[in-house]
C-alpha cells in the first residue's frame, strides 16, 4: 500500500514538474517573442492590402482590432480606426458576410460618436447602402462640424448616389478646410467631371498633380477629362505618357495611353500599345503604394480592349 502511494505521488510530482516546465517554456517564448502591438499589425495589414493580398490583410486587421479593443477599449478612436480599415479590407476581399456583420455591429453600438458614425458610413458605403451611408456621415458632421475628412466622405457618398451638385458643394467645403489634400482634389475633380463641368474638373486634377506629383491617377483622370472636353489632345497625350512612366510596371499607364490613341482614331498605335501593356502587366510586381487600380482588373480591361479592337 505504501509503495502504491509513493508510486502515485511520483507520477503526480512528475506531472506537476512537466506542467511547470511547459509553462516556463511558454513564458520564455513570450518574452522572446512578445505579441505584436495592434498598431504594427495594422501597418502589416496595410502593406498586405497594397500588395493586393486582401484576405491576408483582413486577417491581420482582425488581429489588430482584437489588440486595440483590449488595449484602448471598444469605443476608442484607435479601435474605430482599425474597424474602419477592416471594413475596406473585407470589401476588397469580397467578404460580404463579414462586412455585413461588421456593419450590424456598428449599427448596434453606442454611443453614436462622430468616429463611430464615420466607421458605420464607410461600411455602408462599401455595401452600396448609399442613402444610409450618407445619413451616417451627415449625422457625424452634425456632431463634429469643421472636419474635412467627414465632408470628403459625405461628398463621396453623394457622388456615388448620383447627387453631383451636392457632392461638389460638400467637397468644396472639405477643400476649404484642407486645401492641400490630394484625395479631396481627386474626389472634387471626379464630381465636376460627372456633373459635366470639365474645365473645373481639369483644374481640380491639375491641382492634385501639384500636390502629389508621383501619383499616376491624377495624370490619368486629367487626361480623360481633357479628351472629353476636347480641350487639348496633345496635353492629354503627354499626361498619359507621364502616367505610364509613373506606374510601378508601365503596363497600366500604357493601357490608358492606348485608349487615348483609340479615341483619337489611331487604331494601329492603340493595338501595339495594348499588346505591350498586356505583356508588361502579366509580369507586374505588386502595386506601388500610390497605385489604386488592381493589376488583375487592369489585365481584364486590356484583354477586353484587345478583343474589341
Amino acid at each position: 500500500m505504501k509503495a502504491r502511494k509513493r508510486h502515485g505521488r511520483f507520477f503526480i510530482g512528475r506531472g506537476l514538474l512537466l506542467l511547470l516546465l511547459a509553462a516556463g517554456s511558454f513564458f520564455a517564448y513570450r518574452l522572446a517573442n512578445p505579441p505584436l502591438p495592434w498598431s504594427e499589425l495594422l501597418a502589416q495589414a496595410e502593406s498586405l492590402h497594397r500588395a493586393r493580398r486582401y484576405t491576408v490583410a483582413a486577417r491581420k486587421a482582425e488581429a489588430a482590432l482584437d489588440g486595440a479593443q483590449k488595449l484602448t477599449g471598444p469605443s476608442s478612436t484607435d479601435f474605430l480606426r482599425v474597424m474602419e480599415r477592416l471594413a475596406e479590407f473585407y470589401a476588397d476581399a469580397g467578404e460580404w458576410a463579414n462586412l455585413t456583420a461588421l456593419s450590424k455591429r456598428l449599427d448596434d453600438s453606442t454611443p453614436k460618436t462622430p468616429e463611430l458614425l464615420r466607421c458605420e458610413g464607410t461600411a455602408l458605403l462599401r455595401l452600396e447602402e448609399l442613402q444610409r451611408a450618407a445619413a451616417a456621415f451627415e449625422k457625424a458632421l452634425s456632431l463634429k462640424r469643421g472636419d474635412a475628412a467627414l465632408y470628403a466622405d459625405l461628398g463621396h457618398a453623394y457622388a456615388e448616389e448620383g447627387r453631383y451638385a451636392d457632392a461638389v458643394k460638400t467637397l468644396r467645403k472639405a477643400l476649404r478646410l484642407d486645401p492641400h489634400s490630394y484625395g479631396i482634389l481627386m474626389e472634387l475633380g471626379r464630381a465636376y467631371q460627372m456633373e459635366g463641368d470639365y474645365p473645373k474638373s481639369i483644374m481640380a486634377y491639375a491641382r492634385a498633380r501639384k500636390e502629389s506629383p508621383q501619383a499616376a491617377d491624377a495624370y490619368i483622370q486629367e487626361g480623360y477629362a481633357r479628351l472629353a472636353h476636347a480641350d487639348d489632345p496633345a496635353a492629354a497625350k503627354n499626361l498619359f505618357k507621364k502616367a505610364a512612366a509613373l506606374t510601378s510596371d508601365g503596363g497600366r499607364g500604357q493601357h490608358h495611353l492606348s485608349e487615348f490613341y483609340r479615341l483619337t482614331g489611331h487604331r494601329s498605335k492603340a493595338m501595339a500599345l495594348l499588346k505591350s501593356a498586356l505583356n508588361k502587366q502579366s509580369l507586374a510586381p505588386p502595386a506601388a503604394a500610390g497605385d489604386t487600380e488592381d493589376p488583375a482588373r487592369t489585365l481584364l480591361h486590356i484583354g477586353n480592349d484587345l478583343q474589341q479592337s
